[in-house]
């Protein structure tokens, strides 16, 4: 029997440096990355904590959006006005204390022609100013059920993901971004197909060479120069199972440019995982700017075949050469049986080696 899911708003604004850092870091992830929203009880739905509690809301839509506070446009009485982000999908969520946690994953950007609408869409509890002069902070719910945002297109090609940060970029929160970022995604090298996380990770084939793509774009296009200090988009792999063939330190030095990361996957004995991460730093410190977020993208890398079986196969066939010879010096030549049982034996050790005990160092 199906469940009839609700549709969660989810909201975050630019209050504190993390709440923003989220917005960003929910717009540049890859379809398919996971983020986790996290919400104190009394900025939650009251009808929502019981079923947020009991994880009995997974596979809901959610819309992800942005909430202008700033005192610019504070108005006593008035509601905050929402900015949609990005569409999602809940996967889990838990109660701990009295903050919720919730496990999203990245679906398509969220763009609405309509804004007018969407507003008056949003009813209930919504993010609002209170009624009395001199309270700074708004009131009201962050986290609550809407069917507001249905009309919003839902896109993941980076036009879409264009028109989205433009829009950020005409708020407080966002006016003075330096530039923004999103990751286009991983591929196969010399292939146009991009690759699709699975459960937000990334499945890699042993012995093979991968490019991250990384568009970084300013609003204002050609007619913005970037200073010098506009930072080096960063790619960090975890050794020992992914190694960077070209730099992977590269300068932001236009207004919109494509950064191509070439690296590589190693042999690998059995299943291993591994991971990405993708900052923004300082050129003159190398120190990540706080205005950018940090993207940690786990990998998987599959297990190699054809390498571990040859290894198996030539170290257990000296093995057993060894094993041989010494029994031909010291007792003659070996029957057939003795020769095909120290066969065996010498792939069983290399098979034990190879695939069992090799460790990273």
């Amino acid at each position: 029997m199906s469940i009839n899911l609700p549709t969660l708003l989810c909201l975050s604004s630019g209050l504190t440096p993390q709440y923003k850092l989220d917005v960003l870091r929910s717009l540049a992830l890859p379809k398919g990355g996971y983020i986790q929203y996290r919400y104190g009880e009394d900025i939650v739905s009251d009808g929502l904590h019981d079923r947020l509690e009991g994880n009995g809301l997974t596979g809901a839509k959610v819309l992800l959006a942005h909430v202008d506070c700033s005192p610019a446009i504070r108005k006593v009485g008035a509601n905050c006005p929402i900015m949609p982000c990005r569409h999602a999908t809940l996967i889990g969520s838990r109660r701990i204390g009295t903050r919720f946690f919730l496990e999203l994953r990245m679906e398509e950007f969220a763009t609405c022609s309509d804004l007018t609408g969407f507003q008056l869409a949003v009813t209930g509890n919504r993010p609002r100013w209170p009624d009395e002069a001199g309270k700074e902070n708004p009131i009201g719910h962050w986290c609550l059920e809407s069917q507001a945002g249905r009309e919003c297109s839902a896109a993941t090609d980076l036009t879409a993901w264009e028109a989205v940060v433009t829009a950020l970029r005409g708020t407080e929160d966002f006016r003075e971004q330096p530039f923004f970022f999103a990751i286009e995604g991983l591929a196969v090298r010399k292939d146009k197909t991009l690759l699709e996380p699975q459960h937000a990770e990334y499945h890699l084939k042993a012995e093979t060479d991968y490019d991250l793509r990384i568009y970084h774009f300013h609003p204002e296009g050609d007619s913005k120069t970037m200073a010098g200090s506009a930072g080096v988009v960063k790619v960090e792999l975890a050794a020992p199972y992914l190694e960077p063939v070209t730099n992977p330190a590269m300068s932001i030095d236009s207004p919109y440019d494509i950064k191509t990361f070439h690296m590589r996957t190693l042999s690998a004995t059995k299943e291993e995982f591994a991971s990405i991460v993708v900052r923004i730093d300082d050129r003159n410190t190398d120190k990540p700017f706080e205005n950018q977020p940090e993207l940690y993208i786990p990998v998987r890398v599959e297990q190699s075949f054809w390498r571990p079986f040859l290894v198996t196969l030539l170290l257990g066939g000296l093995l057993a050469i060894q094993q041989q010879v010494t029994i031909a010096v010291t007792k003659g030549w070996p029957s057939l049986s003795v020769t095909l049982g120290t066969c065996v034996l010498g792939l069983l050790i290399a098979a034990v080696a190879v695939l069992g005990l090799k460790r990273p160092v």
